[in-house]
């Protein structure tokens, strides 16, 4: 596989709509899978080789593009640096006429949103094993002193060969922009810190890791109220005891999920290394 290319500099055209744009003719576009304030997120299929990729598409208007555009270019210098199975690889970056996309592999799965809609809940040996390698791959992350910021189950891809894989590495940057309306901006996918408007760090991913795994074994999210009511419960109150809500789980598993979800990073794990090693003695 060839290094992908460097972003190079330029503005946009003037349509805002880049998915509607002949630069991105190499690729037969799907439906999106997130549309945010500064960046559209689409499944397709790369023309030259047939490859399935993921499109991270820059749609911004012109006064905002060039922090858009540094905001992606550093998207994609994390993907770069990052080497873990479990999170796809940057194929390239694609940038023509002052649009910018980043080509990130898809791997055809089906994302766990998806699953948690179709199912009550995860069973815990199988819960428990997508959740050791998300912190696997949140650990790989962290060795780069980059946080994931993001974490939710519309980022975690499932395939039918078993296979586990997070998306959404380094798009805390976008959502970081003034004014941005990304999915990230929804209380519900927040540490109690970064509702409190401080940057995601080691250990708000810790705790959004903790939401994603009492998500997959209660088939609920532990803070369920509606807009600022789950911003006052992620800050202020504990979450359901995870034993009371699931009858078969494995000794110590309710333990390390309430301390991921401790309300004071002090008081969680220190980082997800710690917490992939207590998920293994558990498992």
């Amino acid at each position: 596989m060839t290094a992908p290319r460097s972003p190079t500099s330029g503005r946009p055209d003037a349509s805002d709509n880049p998915a509607s744009e002949a630069w991105l003719s190499d690729f037969e576009l799907g439906p999106p899978l997130e549309a945010g304030t500064y960046t559209e997120t689409r499944r397709a299929r790369r023309r030259h080789d047939d490859r399935a990729v993921v499109l991270r598409i820059a749609k911004a208007p012109r006064r905002s593009f060039a922090a858009v555009r540094r905001a992606l270019v550093r998207e994609s210098e994390v993907l770069r640096g990052v080497d873990h199975p479990a999170i796809p690889a940057l194929l390239d970056v694609v940038e023509q006429k002052g649009h910018l996309a980043l080509v990130i592999e898809d791997h055809g799965g089906h994302r766990l949103d998806a699953l948690l809609d179709r199912v009550p809940r995860v069973a815990p040996l199988p819960a428990l094993a997508i959740a050791l390698e998300v912190a696997d791959a949140l650990a790989a992350i962290h060795r780069l002193d980059e946080p994931h910021g993001s974490l939710r189950p519309e980022l975690i891809e499932l395939t039918e060969q078993g296979m586990v894989y997070v998306h959404g590495v380094g798009q805390h940057y976008i959502h970081e922009l003034r004014g941005a309306e990304e999915t990230l901006a929804l209380p519900e996918h927040m540490s109690p810190e970064q509702i409190l408007g401080d940057p995601p760090d080691d250990r708000s991913d810790v705790f959004l890791f903790g939401m994603l795994t009492y998500h997959m074994l209660a088939g609920s999210a532990p803070f369920t109220a509606e807009a600022s009511g789950v911003s006052h419960q992620i800050r202020h109150q504990q979450a359901e005891v995870l034993a009371n809500v699931v009858a078969d789980l494995p000794e110590g598993l309710d333990r390390a999920v309430a301390r991921c979800l401790e309300k004071r990073p002090r008081d969680r794990y220190p980082d997800m290394a710690s917490v992939s090693s207590e998920l293994v003695r558990i498992l």
